[in-house]
């Protein structure tokens, strides 16, 4: 009889689960502007992954007899001033631009989240000194801390996503604590307490979990942030080092052609554009899927 009676609650948490799920995927795929986002961002991820398939050219094979060529069959956006082909480059700086928004929202948040995590649950000091290291470095514009970082380690693609992982590490830090310690406040936690499981795993299974849909949201939305802060760093010389296909880099070496040649510059800037805003259209979606006040209404 006890055997029989497990079984159908088994199934019953299953279909919970299922549920649950689609009715995230519900609330998404009825935004049609976060279903954008997705096409748009899959479109740039497709495109990062089969760069070398897709693109005409090799982005950085350089024939000065062709430079600052208008848009034609051969070279559908033209060449540069060192008649490169505009489009290969453009196709290969969605790599750059991608690979730097991964791994530097990756790090950035590993780091924000575990502060977050210790500083909510242990309270008291330990709170108390990381958020005055948080407030302290969050009352420095964060662009500004990107240049002062960047500036003193150097270009490079490495600095580069150092000095983004960096600057994102007080948001996530700041977002992770608020969500904990509206967690740590439960009778369930204080329970695990007496029950004399150790802080690491109250952390881990009790606290963690009930932060991921903020957090997913969270990292969503930077990766639309740190790809404008690559591409503003790279504008200023002081993102992804030549002769990389950066889309910063590739608006600034365009600007100087907007009468002549604009596709140089608005080509790169249009790409940067898009990117974000798909970024930002899908975090939108996301946040409204995972809310569960939302997801109870629709």
């Amino acid at each position: 009889m006890e055997a029989s009676n497990t079984k159908p609650e088994k199934m019953n948490l299953e279909q919970r689960h299922i549920g649950e799920f689609q009715r995230i995927m519900r609330v998404f795929f009825r935004r049609k502007l976060a279903v954008l986002g997705l096409i748009i961002t899959l479109l740039f991820i497709i495109t990062a992954v089969f760069a070398p398939l897709i693109a005409p050219y090799d982005p950085y094979a350089f024939d000065t007899s062709k430079k600052l060529q208008p848009p034609s069959a051969g070279h559908l956006l033209g060449t540069d001033a060192m008649g490169r082909d505009t489009l290969s480059r453009l196709i290969y700086g969605s790599r750059i631009s991608l690979l730097v928004g991964i791994i530097s929202v990756g790090i950035g948040s590993i780091v924000g989240q575990i502060l977050g995590l210790v500083a909510a649950y242990f309270g008291g000091a330990v709170n108390t000194v990381i958020m005055r290291l948080m407030d302290a470095q969050m009352a420095f514009p964060g662009m500004l801390l990107m240049i002062v970082i960047a500036a003193v380690l150097g270009g490079g693609l490495k600095n580069v996503i150092i000095a983004l992982s960096v600057s994102m590490i007080p948001v996530t830090c700041r977002l992770i604590c608020g969500e904990a310690l509206s967690v740590v406040q439960n009778d369930y936690i204080t329970a695990a307490r007496s029950m004399g499981s150790s802080n690491l795993g109250i952390m881990l299974i009790h606290v963690y979990p009930n932060c991921i849909p903020s957090i997913i949201v969270m990292m969503t939305i930077m990766m639309g942030t740190n790809i404008l802060a690559e591409a503003g760093l790279s504008y200023l010389g002081l993102g992804v080092a030549i002769p990389h296909a950066a889309w910063g880099s590739m608006v600034n070496d365009g600007y100087r052609y907007l009468l002549t040649n604009p596709v140089q510059a608005l080509a790169p800037g249009v790409a940067i554009m898009l990117l974000v805003f798909g970024f930002n259209l899908m975090g939108d979606g996301l946040r409204d899927a995972l809310d569960p006040k939302l997801r109870s209404v629709i």
